[in-house]
């Protein structure tokens, strides 16, 4: 897979300021204050989220600490064959996709190594990451890569002990691996147009999860469909006496709707 990750971070950062300014004035003249805080936390159950979006708005997005609304096709292009990504993939797809959870090589790798018992050297994931001469900023060698696995192996007994904790809870342990201080580094989300969750960022969390079969996490929001955030906006320009929309009436209840109802769910 060929790319420059210091390309990108440097185009981004040319872009970073009018891009923000553009899309954040033009959403919230549209949307007022259905537009959620970026630092919102919603719970989610791990099994709801079953696709991965590639490639991920993360890359896109001129700030993580912003949450963004996007229109377009993005959440109905679904990739059903049955390649890994992205060890059996030419690059990236053409247009962004949603790729299924259990057919990336992390997913495969990680339910293979702690599910059955094989070991790391023998995961698709650890292959690729030596086969493309470690094509990451985490590391750059075959003791960084087992390093790395380590520290994955250390986040999967936390969790199957303690149970999944925020990144400001593990913060408070200065020994832990794998954390990061603050909100931005949650498991991120995409919600599509019919409020379905999307991967975006935060796999190795989402996948140990998935496979320990925990109920619920917190994760935020950083690209909401335009037709989701129109569902926001009429729920949040409701009263609890107006007659909802049937698209509005059957999202109820959605953990993302939750701060914008005006009584309207009880």
């Amino acid at each position: 897979m060929n790319y420059s990750k210091a390309a990108r971070i440097l185009a981004r950062r040319i872009i970073s300021r009018p891009q923000l300014w553009c899309h954040q004035s033009r959403v919230r003249w549209r949307f007022g204050t259905s537009l959620a805080e970026p630092e919102k936390l919603i719970q989610v159950d791990p099994s709801d989220i079953k696709y991965k979006l590639v490639p991920y708005f993360t890359g896109w997005a001129p700030s993580p600490s912003h949450t963004y609304v996007r229109g377009g096709d993005w959440d109905r292009r679904y990739i059903h064959d049955d390649r890994v990504f992205p060890s059996e993939y030419d690059g990236y797809p053409d247009s962004r996709a949603l790729i299924p959870i259990e057919n990336l090589d992390w997913y495969r790798s990680f339910e293979d190594h702690f599910e059955r018992g094989v070991p790391w050297k023998d995961t698709l994931l650890y292959q690729r990451r030596v086969e493309e001469g470690f094509n990451t900023s985490r590391y750059d060698s075959k003791e960084g890569l087992r390093e790395r696995l380590e520290d994955i192996e250390a986040l999967y007994e936390h969790m199957s002990s303690e149970g999944y904790r925020t990144q400001a809870e593990l913060s408070e342990n200065n020994d832990f691996p794998l954390k990061s201080r603050g909100w931005q580094h949650e498991v991120r989300i995409d919600i599509g147009r019919s409020g379905e969750p999307i991967l975006d960022d935060g796999r190795n969390r989402l996948i140990i999860a998935k496979l320990l079969d925990i109920d619920s996490i917190p994760v935020r929001v950083l690209v909401r469909h335009e037709m989701w955030q129109e569902i926001r906006y009429k729920l949040a320009n409701s009263s609890p006496n107006d007659s909802l929309p049937e698209a509005v009436y059957t999202h109820l209840g959605h953990p993302d709707l939750s701060d914008v109802n005006n009584d309207n769910q009880s």
